[in-house]
């Protein structure tokens, strides 16, 4: 914009940079004044057609000439072709790695190498990706997001165990349940549609057991605790710790009569037909 005002200097480092900037004060003094605007690109044409005209065939006071002549005879055969691409604009911040393996970013989050947490790291923002730096290299990138809440994030970033909870999903965990028996897929079904609570780590963990127990031991455990209504991994872990899926399936009459195991904490529940205050 101010490229023909400035270029009329002299070709030498200014010890002051108030004489550089006297271009705008001069354009502020002498374009300014008493013109109007319709849009930003009326204002840049007027801008172009008085720099040609009136401004860059001016008498400079500093060189004592025009200044677009003096372009054309000494300075433009200076010049150094533009980039054949745009250079990329882009924000720099300095950011922390969670305890979750992401940072923030305008309450986005992007993940990073969990081997990171509590090292300073960079984020290099674009208007289309995020990368992180650490110690000058690039350790993430990211396609840009802009919903506040977001999330991006990449498996090979997360610890082991972290990894595996994303791997195993519910999908996963139904495809599983149903190779270990019909009880077992009742219990992982009934965790992960349960209307409040998000149990995906809890049907995980009763899947698990079937390595230590044998899948045949977890499959009784599973019929066992849906005869009992306690369908929860710390009532079908006790069962298999216990042994108590070895027992006959025999559902006792009353609540009091149930082991503690299927009782939990429920210490002061009654049956609904009971006749006891």
């Amino acid at each position: 914009m101010y490229g023909f005002i400035i270029s009329a200097c002299p070709p030498r480092e200014p010890k002051k940079k108030g004489r550089v900037e006297s271009g705008v004060k001069y354009i502020k003094r002498n374009f300014l004044p008493l013109r109007q605007f319709r849009s930003l690109q009326d204002a840049n044409t007027q801008l172009k057609a008085w720099i040609v005209g009136t401004a860059g065939n001016r008498n400079h006071g500093s060189v004592f000439e025009k200044p677009l002549s003096r372009f054309e005879e000494i300075e433009r055969g200076q010049l150094k072709p533009l980039p054949a691409t745009r250079p990329e604009i882009a924000i720099w911040q300095k950011v922390t790695l969670y305890k979750d393996c992401h940072v923030r970013y305008l309450k986005c989050r992007y993940s990073a190498p969990h081997t990171l947490y509590g090292q300073p790291l960079w984020l290099k923002v674009s208007s289309t990706l995020v990368h992180i730096y650490h110690e000058h290299q690039e350790v993430a990138v990211h396609t840009r997001l802009f919903k506040p809440g977001d999330t991006k994030t990449k498996v090979e970033h997360l610890p082991p165990n972290a990894r595996a909870y994303l791997i195993h999903d519910a999908d996963w965990c139904l495809t599983q349940s149903q190779a270990m028996g019909p009880g077992c897929h009742q219990v992982i079904e009934t965790l992960l549609t349960d209307p409040v609570r998000d149990l995906l780590r809890q049907a995980q963990s009763v899947l698990q057991l079937g390595k230590k127990y044998g899948t045949s031991r977890l499959e009784r455990a599973c019929q066992r605790a849906i005869c009992f209504h306690a369908i929860n991994y710390k009532t079908i872990h006790l069962i298999l710790k216990e042994g108590l899926d070895y027992e006959p399936l025999t559902k006792p009459e009353a609540f009091t009569q149930l082991n503690k195991i299927y009782q939990g904490q429920a210490l002061f529940q009654r049956e609904l037909n009971s006749t006891t205050h």
